[in-house]
């Protein structure tokens, strides 16, 4: 009787099923409400809302799910409730799968309050329902997030901002890496500056802003933190800024440069590398310097005569087995 429920055709079909539903015992009222949600008739909202208090478990998470398939705006602060303290696991993430195809303009900024609002250990879940929602108008509510005092949270949020942060917040978001609030911070923003430099077509481009924050910076773990994301982002502009950085004064910026090239998306960084190979007496960066050229060369980048070129180069500079093997594989 039930699978024939969501088919079913009349005037107020809604209403003379919900007029049925606190008839039922537990079991086939959870049926039920799930056959009309999948029904779709908004007529149900006010008593499927009343049943995601009921005291059988399987009915409230009937009515949760129901609530984000005929729910309205109204419905996302109860749902928000629910994400933060629900009775269950299974009801949290119910509410939160609930709240990502939630229909009304004023739902994203309902799920940023509760977000403010909610304990440490549910704030995630609300960030995760803002993600799915690609929820653009909650940035500054997700910066806040980064300058919590849950490292969890902060982090949480920062790779929220890589995924659903467009172009025009770059500037908002290199400040997180600049000054983070500890390492796992600071790795977290710089990942989430590269994905959304990555959404601009012009590579060129891509690098325009953490190049002026890498110009301006006044502190090696700044300088650091900007040439790691030139190295992921490539491009010539980058490029002309990273390289020189392997002859810094300060070690750690040194480091910083011959791991970006060694991860340089082109080319462009085999020349710098392959120098450092040769003349370097930092093993580290030898040997950092030695696995970039190769993973460069494997890129498909160069022509065949250059690449050749390049592996016997490598292959007479090999000091251990272990470069040897890394350079025939």
């Amino acid at each position: 009787a039930i699978s024939h429920v969501s088919k079913l055709k009349g005037k107020d079909l809604g209403k003379r099923l919900a007029a049925e539903l606190p008839k039922l015992p537990a079991a086939p009222q959870a049926l039920l409400v799930a056959a009309m949600g999948d029904l779709g008739d908004p007529a149900v909202l006010a008593v499927i809302t009343k049943t995601a208090s009921s005291d059988n478990a399987a009915v409230r998470l009937a009515s949760i799910r129901a609530i984000g398939k005929i729910g309205e705006a109204g419905s996302a602060k109860l749902l928000c409730d629910i994400a933060a303290g629900g009775k269950s696991a299974g009801e949290q993430q119910a509410a939160v799968n609930s709240l990502h195809g939630l229909k009304g303009d004023k739902v994203n900024a309902t799920i940023a309050a509760a977000m403010k609002a909610a304990p440490s250990e549910a704030k995630p879940r609300l960030i995760e329902a803002l993600v799915i929602r690609k929820a653009a108008d909650a940035i500054d509510d997700l910066i806040g997030e980064t300058k919590g005092p849950d490292p969890r949270v902060r982090v949480t949020a920062l790779r929220a901002l890589g995924w659903i942060a467009q172009p025009a917040d770059l500037k908002k978001l290199v400040p997180l890496a600049v000054k983070p609030a500890d390492d796992s911070a600071r790795s977290a923003a710089e990942l989430a500056i590269v994905q959304v430099a990555r959404k601009i077509s012009d590579q060129e481009a891509r690098s325009d802003i953490p190049l002026a924050a890498l110009k301006t910076a006044s502190d090696n773990p700044t300088k650091c933190s900007m040439l790691r994301v030139l190295g992921a982002l490539g491009g010539k502009k980058a490029f002309e800024s990273v390289a020189p950085a392997i002859k810094d004064s300060s070690s750690d910026v040194q480091d910083a440069a011959v791991k970006a090239l060694a991860s340089w998306p082109s080319s462009r960084g085999l020349d710098p590398l392959m120098n450092v190979v040769k003349t370097t007496s930092n093993a580290k960066h030898r040997v950092l310097a030695l696995r970039g050229c190769v993973r460069i060369l494997a890129l498909g980048d160069c022509t065949v005569e250059r690449t050749l070129a390049s592996y016997r180069e490598l292959i007479k500079v090999a000091k251990t087995p272990a470069d040897t093997k890394l350079i025939l594989s």
